[in-house]
């Protein structure tokens, strides 16, 4: 906080102006000869060491600015609220026991706050003040606070002396009063000027930057505006809030002014804020209004992580773009491809997001990308595919698409097409830049002929799925050509709760290569109104899987899980049952049965069904059945599971007892012993042809992409190492969980706050975990070799690229392995008989 009160500032434009670099407004002390009945200090979440509680262990008020005299005592206690009972009542903070401190909590607007009101007024000129250290390493202190006396004039806190910085843990400070803060003549706000690298020689002529979506915000450069001739305007310092954030698309910490400038090329703005965190989009920049204080020239661009250095992308001249029209085509074949022209790229964030290696010919690139609807060549000809966004960040010029060095982030683009989209007769006419073409051949087509659609990428196989939660990046699905659907023990889609920061677009994108996502009230049903995930992927859906890890619940009402959710039993799935019904009849979705062990499962089924019995007359309706399938391999080792001889064998007579085919949700290598990698694949090859031939498996999902037991069954490279239950013993509190404007939501936000932080280790080893029953976000300060047991705790350790898309071996056989039988489709089910 380095402005007047919220209730004083004056009204602004969204829009910045320029304002000469001068000295800050001088602050004096104004006469307060009746002084105040109410005095108190204040701190925000950003003005903490943490978001949890502030303790607060000495506050001593006093009349003479040397802190000295008499304290003025004798008031009624003041405050935002407490924690721990009586333990931390705001009383203690006044005592002069040096073991007595408030430990405050926040009121409902984000403010910590104690003090004391007084019967008559008091003229405070000096507060001693000291802060306390808590448990495990977390500072309760204040990074800095403010003193503030109550005005029953105005009926308003107004702010006395300037933001008082510092850390008081284990010494007192004297803090003296200089008056309340009175703002400027003209604005009340500090100067906030722009970067300084910017050619000294600013044009004149003004730039539109109106945003379709931030109706009323023009912003012109003016010849006192700093701007970017060739590509952007600054747009000027403006707010932000970490669950609303104004530009929401985060490229990490750190990023250098050209980093930040490259990674969110595409899009119209983006943001600096902080320590160099880059955020990027294409909203309202201002939607939160305009800050003061950025430097956006220094390593931390403010004291206030929600303030940030906004910048424009200058629009491109409409004569840039190519018309469709004007676009020159291939000769159709079997599969042919339009040329699309020259399109810019950027290695941070491909446009083509799928490589397919270097010193690729026309044809080689054709065939490795037939089954995507876009292909491009770059550089030493390397090869790109992707079936959206390949022009993402604008055309290019100067692609020589015949050349072995085509030309470094541009791709020379084409789009697959089948001959019934062929059109009659090809346009001639060659867009902007794009290469010349040899006599004979296609306008501005490399010289070579197309090829026919290869078999490199399989089509995807309807009954093949994968399973994950968390996603460890955007990427998971990009390189399973194979699989046709995912789940994530959720009815959200599992990139939301883990390191995607745009989970929106991944679930997209997959849905836009043929993959189904299917939602799953593993747990308990969401409440109604659902929110816009659930809403979305419930519409999207055409199946819903409910309850999940049932077996060890058949004796007991509802067993506490360690991860603090509820296993149902038989009872209680038969009451919530007609919910489900109801849900699936809203959505027209098919009904999964609840999911058991193959081996331990029967008996929790059966008693399920009798329960239905009992309370509506009839079994509770569903139209599958739901198993997980973990076997041992040959020779089978007597007590360490069921050996895979005998799965199918086991599945038939589940299809038998219950007259329904199953979804097998889980299948993997089991034993006493963690399986090696080797044994998951050898596993994987001698039971995926077994379920892709069976008519009693509607669907199968390996477990898993990422999350296995030691990590040797995943089909995905792990960018992060999860450990449950231990944690490091040098960390930092960073945020805390919660619905609350200050808190944090997801992962993704705990990790964008650790990269904003210089004390967290890079590599980062994230955990997030509970602390008096409330979610916490935290960071290692070091290697964190040393664990130690903390069950309330999940750990992330940084142990590869955060966004890779590669597949382990395990995961390119998943691809590979195909079916010896056509599968199932839907219709294929029409004869199944409907259930009760």
């Amino acid at each position: 906080i380095s402005t007047p009160h919220p209730s004083d500032r004056p009204s602004v434009s969204p829009v910045p102006t320029h304002v000469p670099t001068t000295a800050a407004p001088t602050r004096s002390r104004a006469p307060t000869p009746a002084g105040s009945t109410k005095w108190r200090i204040r701190a925000t979440a950003e003005m903490l060491r943490n978001d949890l509680y502030w303790y607060v262990g000495t506050l001593r008020l006093y009349s003479n600015p040397s802190c000295s005299g008499n304290v003025n005592t004798g008031g009624a206690y003041l405050e935002s609220g407490h924690g721990f009972g009586a333990q931390g009542e705001p009383w203690k903070a006044f005592t002069f026991h040096s073991s007595s401190y408030w430990i405050g909590t926040s009121d409902s607007e984000g403010n910590w706050w104690v003090g004391m009101e007084f019967e008559d007024y008091r003229d405070i000129q000096c507060v001693r003040y000291n802060d306390n250290r808590g448990a495990y390493n977390i500072d309760y202190g204040a990074k800095e606070l403010v003193v503030e006396a109550w005005n029953s004039g105005k009926e308003k806190w107004v702010k006395y002396g300037e933001v008082l910085p510092g850390r008081y843990t284990g010494n007192s400070a004297n803090i003296v009063i200089t008056g309340p803060q009175t703002s400027s003549p003209t604005t009340g706000l500090k100067p906030s000027a722009g970067p300084t690298r910017v050619p000294s020689a600013l044009p004149t002529n003004t730039i539109s930057m109106q945003p379709t979506d931030s109706p009323g915000v023009s912003v012109s450069a003016a010849p006192s505006r700093v701007v970017y001739p060739e590509r952007l305007v600054y747009l000027g310092c403006y707010k932000d809030k970490l669950e609303d954030r104004a530009l929401p698309h985060w490229k990490g910490a750190r990023k250098s002014f050209e980093e930040c400038t490259e990674l969110c090329e595409g899009y119209k703005y983006f943001n600096v804020a902080w320590f160099r965190q880059c955020f990027c989009g294409n909203g309202d920049y201002a939607k939160h209004g305009e800050g003061e204080g950025c430097d956006c020239d220094a390593e931390k661009i403010s004291d206030s992580q929600w303030l940030g250095c906004a910048y424009g992308y200058k629009r491109l001249a409409p004569s840039v773009v190519p018309s469709v029209s004007s676009l020159p085509s291939i000769a159709p074949t079997d599969i042919s491809y339009n040329y699309l022209g020259c399109f810019k790229d950027s290695a941070k964030n491909r446009a083509l997001p799928v490589y397919k290696g270097r010193d690729k010919t026309f044809d080689e690139c054709a065939s490795l990308c037939a089954n995507y609807n876009f292909f491009g060549r770059q550089g030493p000809q390397a090869c790109y595919c992707g079936d959206i966004g390949y022009d993402k960040y604008g055309p290019a010029d100067g692609c020589d698409c015949d050349d072995t060095d085509i030309g470094t982030d541009k791709n020379c683009v084409y789009k697959r097409r089948r001959p019934a989209e062929n059109p009659s007769s090809a346009p001639t006419v060659r867009p902007p830049g794009a290469p010349t073409a040899q006599p004979g051949a296609p306008s501005s087509a490399p010289t070579r002929a197309p090829v026919a659609a290869p078999t490199t990428r399989p089509d995807p196989v309807f009954k093949r799925g994968l399973s994950f939660r968390a996603a460890q990046n955007c990427h998971v699905l990009d390189e399973h050509a194979a699989v046709s659907w995912w789940y994530s023990w959720s009815d959200k889609a599992g990139f939301s709760e883990g390191f995607c920061d745009d989970p929106q677009a991944a679930a997209s994108d997959a849905r836009t290569r043929g993959q189904e996502f299917v939602p799953m009230f593993a747990k308990d049903i969401p409440q109604k109104p659902f929110g816009l995930e659930t809403e979305a992927n419930l519409q999207a859906a055409s199946y819903l899987m409910t309850f999940d890890r049932l077996e060890e619940s058949l004796t007991m009402a509802v067993v506490r899980l360690p991860d603090g959710s509820t296993n149902i039993s038989p009872n209680e799935a038969a009451r919530l049952w007609p919910q489900i019904v109801s849900i699936a009849d809203e959505y027209d979705l098919e009904i999964v049965a609840p999911c058991v062990d193959i081996q331990e499962g029967g008996d929790w089924i059966t008693e399920w069904l009798g329960e239905c019995e009992v309370l509506y007359g009839e079994p509770c309706r569903f139209d599958y059945t739901c198993l997980h399938a973990y076997y041992q391999l040959e020779p089978c080792i007597e007590g360490e599971g069921a050996c895979l001889s005998e799965a199918m064998t086991d599945i038939d007579e589940w299809m038998a007892e219950f007259g329904k085919p199953a979804w097998v949700t889980e299948f993997a290598c089991t034993g006493k012993s963690e399986c090696t990698a080797e044994q998951h694949l050898e596993l994987m090859h001698q039971s995926v042809p077994m379920l892709d031939a069976s008519d009693a498996v509607y669907r199968y999902a390996w477990f898993a992409g990422h999350g296995s037991p030691s990590e040797r069954g995943n089909t995905n490279e792990i960018a992060w190492e999860h450990t449950e239950g231990k944690s490091c013993n040098n960390k930092k509190f960073l945020k805390t969980f919660g619905e609350s404007s200050w808190m944090i939501k997801t992962n993704m936000q705990c990790l964008e706050v650790a990269e904003g932080d210089s004390d967290c280790y890079s590599p980062l080893t994230l955990h997030m975990g509970k602390f008096n029953g409330i979610r916490i976000c935290e960071c290692s300060k070091d290697t964190c070799e040393n664990l130690f047991s903390q069950s309330t705790t999940q750990m992330w350790r940084e142990v590869g690229p955060r966004n890779t898309s590669a597949l382990t071996p395990l995961g390119q056989a998943y691809q590979n392995i195909l079916p010896k039988s056509n599968p199932p489709t839907p219709a294929d089910t029409s004869g199944h008989p409907s259930s009760l």
